[in-house]
């Protein structure tokens, strides 16, 4: 779907308030610097609706991009990130009221489920927190998470989920058990996500995942890579394995992050 015509779907190309990159400008016009050795790069252009509430529909677009590098690689963790979103009530005729409008920041990486490359490109689901910085409707900073999940249906690369975003805004309405919920993928989704891979999360040794397969009878899924990436970052901190307690802290920690979000539990 190209430009225009994703935006004429959305009905938001007449409130001409926020030009919204596509991948293309994300990619050629440098939102994000090229990534050095052992960066990943994430891009988001895509549209999620929560509930409807007193008739108004509550739909979002994010876009943006970012980087990120995990403590256990060269040169040591970091994550950098962000671009516009907008907040507007899709059952209104256009142009449709907005809401809210503003910027984004990636704040703090959670976890990463890589599923495997195709090319240049990588499947998998990202888990950030991130700062809602609204200019609209009055200056406010809402903390927030953000899943991206990118599918390459061609290569069969396929997460479970979606292909855009999940928000949820804690505090607001925007939450599981909130009156909307969290902003979630439309059906069909709308929109695109995609993933470089950086070295740390590019490549998995032929040696683990052959012992992967023996101890467990299949091939590992993006979870399973996730806590392989988890594991890699402790040794680099500690020169140890996980304990169990860690292990319990960390999957406790990702079904708060699922309650919030309400979906499927990302160990699973």
């Amino acid at each position: 779907m190209d430009r225009r015509e994703f935006l004429k779907t959305t009905g938001i190309g007449s409130l001409g308030l926020m030009a919204l990159p596509t991948l293309h400008d994300l990619f050629e016009l440098g939102a994000v610097a090229a990534a050095a050795a052992g960066e990943s790069n994430f891009y988001v252009v895509a549209v999620s609706a929560a509930g409807t509430v007193d008739n108004v529909q509550h739909t979002v677009v994010v876009a943006g991009s970012g980087s990120f590098r995990l403590a256990h690689a060269e040169g040591g963790g970091m994550l950098q990130g962000g671009g516009p979103f907008l907040h507007f009530d899709n059952a209104a005729p256009a142009p449709k009221p907005v809401i809210g409008a503003g910027t984004w920041t990636a704040r703090r990486y959670v976890n990463y489920a890589p599923l495997g490359n195709a090319g240049p490109l990588q499947a998998g689901v990202l888990e950030l927190l991130v700062d809602l910085n609204a200019q609209v409707p009055s200056p406010a900073v809402l903390p927030a998470r953000l899943r991206i999940v990118c599918n390459i249906g061609a290569a069969n690369l396929l997460t479970g989920k979606p292909e855009g975003f999940v928000l949820a805004i804690p505090g607001t309405p925007f939450v599981q058990g909130g009156a909307a919920g969290p902003f979630r993928p439309l059906h069909p989704e709308l929109g695109l996500t995609a993933f470089t891979p950086g070295a740390e999360v590019g490549a998995f040794d032929a040696a683990w995942e052959q012992e992967f397969q023996r101890l467990h009878g299949g091939a590992p899924t993006a979870q399973d890579r996730a806590d392989r990436l988890y594991s890699l970052e402790i040794f680099a901190r500690e020169g140890r394995s996980p304990t169990e307690a860690e292990w319990l802290a960390r999957w406790q920690r990702l079904q708060e992050w699922n309650s919030l979000l309400g979906g499927q539990a990302i160990a699973e």
